[in-house]
């Protein structure tokens, strides 16, 4: 089972990252396990109750949004557009209580509801979604640039939201050519190891894979793989 992974914009924002409650947090990575480990039934009902437990914390709260995402990418993996698209819209809901207009936060959001518009034939629902996605994510790369230097940990991330724009509109091109500058400032900034790190890889080898460059997808595949097996021998789970 492949998962693109979806880079939170916490990172960039750290100020905004809501207080983790344990019983929600348990929850949702055992949803998580399940999900690995084949148990879909599992998965599906442990990734409900976390949404659920998550409706406490009010509409306006990211742990909710995290929980309608999660679900909604457990069905978008399925092939089961029709039932992500009402969690994705409503985790872009969420997430616009949660955040000022034009943060960049929104741009996962925006981009998963496209998505999945556009995996069933909605392009017109789709469009304003990417060109707002869009607008967002290059203001917010000039606006970095320019406060905090083009080398800095957000800029990265910044840079890998704006070719996750491009990958979800199919332009394969366009998001290959800014993985390779987000990637070397993340690891500059994070280091050789880190699982973001291999985040941002994982996604690179899927727009490689889709721009037909097999060999350089197959390389950086590996090169993720390298880091999380690293990860998981250096921090392993209690």
């Amino acid at each position: 089972m492949t998962r693109v992974l979806a880079l939170a914009l916490l990172l960039s924002s750290p100020c905004r990252a809501a207080a983790q409650s344990p019983g929600w947090e348990e929850i949702l990575g055992a949803a998580d396990r399940a999900w690995e480990g084949g148990q879909v039934e599992d998965a599906e009902r442990l990734y409900a109750a976390a949404i659920k437990n998550a409706e406490s914390f009010g509409e306006s709260d990211l742990r909710l949004a995290r929980g309608l995402t999660a679900l909604g990418v457990f069905y978008r993996e399925q092939g089961r557009y029709r039932g992500a698209s009402p969690l994705f819209g409503r985790a872009l809901s969420v997430t616009e209580k949660a955040v000022p207009p034009g943060d960049p936060g929104l741009v996962p959001a925006l981009n998963d509801l496209g998505a999945v518009w556009l995996q069933q034939g909605q392009a017109v629902a789709a469009e304003p979604l990417f060109r707002r996605s869009m607008a967002i994510a290059e203001k917010a790369l000039v606006v970095l640039e320019k406060s905090v230097g083009p080398e800095h940990q957000r800029v990265g991330i910044t840079l890998n939201n704006l070719a996750e724009v491009n990958r979800a509109q199919g332009r394969w091109e366009d998001a290959a050519r800014l993985y390779p500058q987000a990637i070397a400032i993340v690891e500059k900034n994070l280091g050789p190891d880190h699982p973001t790190l291999a985040g941002l890889l994982e996604n690179y080898a899927v727009v490689l894979r889709r721009a037909r460059r097999d060999a350089e997808a197959l390389e950086i595949d590996e090169r993720a793989r390298d880091i999380r097996a690293r990860h998981a021998i250096q921090n392993p789970r209690r």
